[in-house]
């Protein structure tokens, strides 16, 4: 259990890097905020109970959030490192997950418009960890 919880944590700093990236303005103009929803799939839970297949869940909700970006690249560039530190630790705790199969999607947009910049998927498949974004999707 003290691996699962270790490896729900690094998810959680990881997405802090959509939030962190944020530092090219100060302005809090609506037209600089994005959004980004994080949501999980799981669709073959394989050695995990229901319990730590909720937890997954619910923390993978926990990055969602709103930050600060001077430009469309600069959000999309934050999204894609968010996405690349998922994948780092899903690789690093990968046989806590054993055949277990599950995706993260990680959807970003500009507050302003509603427009979608990037979103990005982050599968697992029994050990396989596969990253990709919807501009170059498999």
């Amino acid at each position: 259990m003290k691996k699962f919880q270790a490896m729900m944590a690094v998810v959680l700093v990881a997405l802090m890097a959509f939030a962190v990236q944020s530092c090219g303005s100060d302005n809090n103009d609506d037209g600089q905020q994005y959004k980004l929803e994080v949501s999980l799939k799981i669709t073959d839970k394989g050695p995990l109970t229901d319990a730590q297949c909720d937890a997954m869940r619910a923390d993978a909700q926990k990055g969602s959030t709103v930050a600060n970006h001077p430009t469309d690249a600069s959000a999309e560039t934050a999204t894609m490192r968010a996405a690349q530190a998922i994948s780092e630790a899903l690789e690093v705790y990968k046989g806590t997950y054993g055949n277990a199969k599950f995706g993260y999607t990680l959807v970003c947009t500009k507050v302003s418009s509603g427009k979608q910049i990037i979103t990005y998927y982050v599968d697992y498949d029994a050990g396989d960890v596969e990253i990709y974004s919807n501009k170059n999707a498999k």
